[in-house]
């Protein structure tokens, strides 16, 4: 609306034609009212607007809603104008709505661009959206490798990292070789394949050297650390349990919990 203290309008109604000439804001005031209380005895009240908030054009806030053809082309617009959209600095735009995948829902995928994302990458892999409490989230990819085995992607501050699996489980859980694969072989145990690509995941950590959920967090902390732009008084194994917190199956808070969804 045009400022009440305005004097030389004959209206102070705003109509979308002027908006897309002057490259403003098709808008109104949002206004809030408070009113508090003391010993349940109202001592005040007090309006206060808080916002400008975007009108869609032909709705019941508009003041195109209910003109005729006539009406519309006398306020600069066409015959069987719809509306439906927004003008923002005088330019019309559209709410798009984007469609998510479903939270905290591992879902099988084949994507032919998860190729490109290194020479031993396949299309196949399995992601979920974890969001948390906070409405915050973080998605994850487990791809599939050419050579049976399986890397982790996550992102953090807008950059996207792998880490192979099997390094991620043995942060989680602090347990031996033995239990994490019967646990990736249960129900499997005539499958020579998958007990082969496990074995193949195990030996990676081995030849790091990182047998136990100390070494394979001070290792992944050690070369995370730069990346996450903590304090210098952050150890590596503190690093390390930041980046499970923020990046690894965020939705959950137990470390038992996230090693047996990845499981």
């Amino acid at each position: 609306m045009v400022p009440e203290g305005n004097i030389h309008s004959k209206s102070l109604r705003i109509f979308p034609a002027e908006c897309r000439q002057r490259g403003t804001t098709y808008s109104a005031k949002l206004q809030v009212s408070i009113q508090w209380k003391v010993n349940n005895q109202i001592c005040g009240n007090v309006a206060k607007v808080i916002a400008m908030l975007p009108i869609m054009v032909k709705s019941k806030c508009c003041s195109l809603f209910g003109l005729g053809p006539k009406d519309l082309v006398a306020n600069h617009e066409e015959a069987e104008e719809g509306g439906g959209y927004f003008i923002i600095n005088g330019i019309e735009k559209v709410v798009r709505m984007l469609v998510l995948p479903r939270r905290n829902y591992p879902l099988a995928i084949t994507r032919s661009s998860w190729r490109k994302r290194g020479p031993l990458y396949t299309e196949y892999g399995i992601q979920i959206r974890c969001v948390q409490k906070d409405q915050t989230g973080n998605t994850m990819v487990l791809h599939y490798l050419t050579d049976g085995t399986c890397s982790l992607s996550f992102i953090y501050n807008k950059e996207q990292f792998f880490m192979p699996v099997m390094f991620i489980l043995k942060a989680l859980y602090d347990t031996t070789d033995q239990h994490i694969y019967k646990e990736l072989t249960k129900d499997q145990e005539t499958n020579t394949f998958l007990k082969d690509c496990v074995a193949t995941m195990l030996r990676q950590a081995q030849d790091k050297e990182v047998t136990t959920q100390a070494k394979i967090l001070n290792y992944i902390g050690e070369r995370f650390r730069v990346k996450l732009g903590l304090p210098e008084w952050y150890n590596n194994v503190s690093a390390a349990k930041f980046l499970i917190r923020k990046c690894i199956c965020v939705h959950l808070d137990s470390y038992l919990d996230k090693f047996n969804l990845i499981v």
